[in-house]
């Protein structure tokens, strides 16, 4: 069962990514499989760009276990259809939710109560019609506008140019002199000529 929010953005190699990880991962034990996550953390954003870097042929794709990974949302993900008894089960008990859904998503993953890996590079991501979420509060609209921004920028369709205009304006309304000049830097440890020692 292949859940979508309303704004997730499926591209053209979507449904081909879905098709192959499952076929090549048929005796893989999982009740989700997450085709875009939202990554909270930096080192993790570095982690996965470096990655996406690494990856020797276009259209390879890996499974990234999320049982030790910080990651939200749920705007797009696979419920194996041997789960969806275990799923329903353990979301049940949760008449009202006290958390956001993608939230107790993570936590029963953390505890590992649901198995869930994410596709990467994404098969998905973010349409523009996330940027008026009813879900997000306004005072952390920059952190969102950040984190959906990487989303856009390392699914396996993503166009680096459209995004130029985002960036700028981020650029602008949060950072200053010391921030770009980190910026720069982690920039740098990003790329492909970088080497740690």
């Amino acid at each position: 069962m292949f859940v979508l929010e309303d704004d997730a953005l499926l591209g053209r190699h979507t449904a081909e990514l879905i098709d192959k990880v499952i076929l090549a991962n048929d005796s893989l034990e999982w009740d989700i499989l997450y085709t875009d996550i939202c990554v909270p953390h930096i080192g993790s954003m570095l982690e996965l760009l470096r990655l996406r870097q690494q990856l020797a042929v276009p259209g390879e794709v890996r499974l990234i276990s999320l049982r030790t990974f910080a990651f939200a949302g749920a705007t797009a993900y696979i419920i194996n259809p041997r789960s969806i008894g275990k799923l329903h089960g353990l979301l049940e008990p949760y008449r009202t939710l006290e958390e956001p859904f993608d939230i107790c998503m993570r936590n029963l993953v953390g505890q590992g109560r649901l198995s869930a890996f994410a596709l990467f590079p994404f098969a998905t991501s973010l349409s523009e019609a996330s940027e008026s979420s009813q879900v997000q509060e306004s005072r952390g609209a920059g952190t969102d506008l950040v984190w959906n921004l990487f989303r856009k920028m390392i699914w396996v369709d993503r166009d680096l140019p459209a995004h130029r205009k985002a960036l700028d304006e981020i650029d602008r309304l949060m950072c200053d002199e010391e921030t770009r000049s980190f910026g720069t830097l982690f920039g740098a440890m990003a790329s492909k000529t970088f080497t740690s020692k």
